[in-house]
């Protein structure tokens, strides 16, 4: 097998909690844009973040797409390669030498607090650790470089210094990295999805007639335990579902309907103004390097007016 032969040639690497599964479902809606089989993430390469190999070799990476017939991209959207490092970067190269690479970044700040929300509507946090307790840990495991399984929710607070993970994907795929911004894909997520296909070289009219829903939109169950339940279901028949859209939605819906409260917890004045100044040198650089690049059109928090 080549390595061009049915292993993506698209990926979305970045970053969790941006609006990444949104993003997907735009993308996938377009006919040149073909998706995986059964699932959204793959994590063909996730593995190696924590050192392991990947998943299977080219073969069987491939497979994923076995369903790809005439479509000019296939899709690999797994966000937690971002911060998979420079040698998870080299090996997605020798797989998918050909691919280009979508990362959507987000405001830093409100992106580790949607991140501490989630694990917290999932049960994956102590519902004692405050938002506080759970920045500051994870600025230690950032200074430590904290790697292990033991510190997989305290890593959100590293994975928002953005510059130090681009590095390395600019390094291997230099102009085939186009980076996007959560603020534009919340406020104008059509004319978004147009530029990118304008940029992958596809049809960007067809994109007026997708549907733009948000997608794992971070919530407060009033149920963790029905919140679990329904995210197992949904394991087991979502790729089902997928083939009745209509189905899913009104499912999705009633979910939210049933188990969906406002979040009771409030991100405080001076929480945010400490996870500001611990992001503020890693926003400098990473305005500095895009703007080398060429990118004018940045959002606030990156010092532009977006």
């Amino acid at each position: 097998m080549r390595h061009e032969d049915g292993v993506p040639n698209l990926l979305v690497a970045g970053v969790t909690k941006t609006g990444t599964t949104s993003l997907y479902w735009y993308l996938t809606q377009h006919p040149d844009v073909c998706r995986p089989n059964g699932r959204k993430e793959i994590d063909f390469f996730t593995p190696m973040r924590r050192g392991e190999p990947p998943l299977g070799d080219i073969a069987a990476y491939a497979d994923y797409f076995a369903n790809c017939a005439t479509q000019r991209y296939r899709l690999d959207a797994s966000p937690q390669y971002f911060d998979g490092g420079p040698s998870l970067v080299e090996m997605v190269r020798r797989y998918t030498p050909y691919a280009r690479v979508l990362v959507l970044l987000r405001d830093p700040v409100e992106r580790l607090w949607s991140h501490y929300r989630d694990i917290k509507s999932k049960d994956k946090l102590a519902k004692q650790v405050a938002f506080r307790e759970f920045f500051e840990r994870g600025v230690a495991v950032h200074g430590a470089n904290g790697s292990g399984r033991q510190h997989t929710n305290y890593r959100a607070t590293s994975l928002g210094c953005y510059n130090e993970h681009l590095r390395a994907w600019f390094d291997v795929f230099d102009d085939r990295v186009r980076v996007l911004f959560h603020e534009r894909l919340v406020r104008d997520a059509q004319a978004l999805i147009a530029e990118v296909c304008v940029w992958l070289g596809i049809d960007p009219a067809v994109t007026r007639g997708f549907a733009y829903e948000v997608r794992n939109r971070t919530v407060d169950p009033r149920s963790v335990a029905l919140s679990k339940f329904a995210y197992a279901v949904n394991r087991r028949v979502g790729p089902t579902l997928r083939k009745v859209p209509a189905v899913k939605r009104a499912a999705r819906e009633a979910y939210g309907v049933l188990n969906r409260r406002r979040y009771g917890e409030q991100l405080r004045n001076d929480d945010r103004r400490a996870v500001e100044q611990f992001y503020a040198p890693s926003v400098a650089a990473l305005r500095d390097e895009l703007r080398r690049r060429g990118y004018e059109d940045l959002p606030s928090w990156l010092g532009g007016t977006a």
